[in-house]
């Protein structure tokens, strides 16, 4: 199958799930790639991307920030439009993916109809955070759906949320939306299978490691979960405790700084900053569970399913997070693992406490239906049996 894939950037450090489906796609698929930008800090090799120039010339920079800021759907961009619709007729998609809605409101834009089957995926702030900013991306999701287009959502939280919101907006929406063209496909992530089994720490050692990878930025509950180990260790004065952290993002200094006011003698904070993605499996070796208290941003972002929650379980690692979106999909049914209530504290420092007490190893493993092959063979089958 030849399959197009379009992404807003290629590739923000923090979309490891998009290079990882493109390379599964690419062993029994032919793909090409098409990006609005090339990222300013390359983190991945370059998977053969071709540019799609746009907004030429004062007018179009004009046009861009009213589509990127309010509006979400305009005249068509001649300079993409030439360019996109070039691409599609030599290359001839038997189906095209877009990464996140408001990058598929631009590339829709550039057409009169679709060429082909397009499948958006609506990751996170997409499906949330741009709700919030007027009715004009809700009026593009519906053209979408005009369009043919058909949503993939990463959870059944996320598309749910979504629904939810746009039909307080859009009433009409309502009529447009059905099973084929509003859905959940996991992303899933390339399974490890454990690899460090025999590393695991021992629960009677101290310090307790917990870890938390990801970009640090508010709905992420970097905060919530450094106050939690701060009154665990608080509780718990014959226990050490260390709190990894890796990633970087607007909140650094912020947690840093709250890190250091709550720093006690049996717990501290580690900032790793950014670190490959290897980096995961030795960091994950020496921790004994990892946290994702995921909170609603003040802007309305929310998580879609965290990726580095697949990755902890992969590695053997029990984790505990918030009941955010998607999460309680992965977590409520795996022993050794806990999920409570956003913002609970009291529940989410019990939880914690719990596990301590408990000093058990506990065996965990990645659900089979979040390994990358088994989610891409479920999302193209109905694809394939179309083509």
């Amino acid at each position: 199958m030849k399959i197009l894939v379009i992404v807003q950037e290629y590739l923000p450090k923090s979309q490891t799930f998009v290079f990882d489906q493109i390379e599964v796609l690419r062993q029994e698929h032919e793909v090409q790639i098409l990006a609005l930008q090339m990222s300013e800090d390359p983190t991945f090799p370059d998977q053969g991307v071709s540019l799609i120039p746009r907004y030429l010339g004062w007018r179009g920079r004009i046009r861009k920030i009213l589509h990127d800021r309010y509006i979400f759907w305009l005249l068509r961009d001649e300079a993409s439009a030439h360019f996109i619709r070039e691409k599609v007729k030599m290359f001839s998609p038997e189906l095209v993916i877009v990464h996140f809605g408001d990058t598929a409101v631009h590339f829709v834009a550039q057409f009169d109809s679709l060429p082909c089957p397009l499948a958006v995926f609506i990751h996170g702030f997409d499906g949330s955070m741009l709700l919030r900013q007027g009715v004009g991306y809700a009026r593009a999701v519906e053209r979408l759906l005009e369009f043919g287009v058909q949503f993939h959502f990463v959870s059944q939280g996320l598309r749910g949320h979504m629904e939810d919101k746009l039909l307080k907006t859009r009433s009409s929406i309502a009529q447009k939306i059905n099973s084929n063209n509003w859905q959940v496909s996991y992303l899933g992530i390339p399974s490890r299978k454990k690899i460090w089994d025999d590393a695991r720490p021992n629960m009677d050692e101290d310090p307790i490691r917990f870890l938390q990878f990801s970009r640090l930025v508010e709905k992420k509950g970097h905060e919530l979960s450094i106050r939690a180990l701060h009154a665990l260790a608080v509780e718990m004065p014959d226990r050490q405790f260390e709190f990894h952290i890796v990633g970087d993002g607007p909140l650094t200094g912020a947690l840093i700084d709250l890190s250091e006011s709550l720093s006690l003698d049996n717990f501290s904070c580690i900032f790793h900053g950014w670190r490959e993605a290897s980096f995961f499996q030795e960091i994950a070796a020496r921790c004994h569970a990892y946290v994702h208290h995921s909170v609603p941003g003040s802007d309305g972002n929310l998580e879609g399913l965290p990726i580095s929650i697949l990755e902890a379980l992969d590695h053997g690692l029990p984790v505990f997070a918030s009941d955010q979106t998607g999460i309680p999909e992965v977590l409520e049914e795996l022993h050794g693992c806990q999920v409570c209530t956003s913002g609970d504290i009291q529940l989410y420092i019990a939880q914690l406490k719990s596990f301590v007490f408990s000093k058990e190893n506990i065996e965990i493993m990645l659900p089979s239906k979040f390994e990358i092959r088994n989610c891409i063979d479920t999302f193209l089958r109905r694809y394939l049996t179309k083509s």
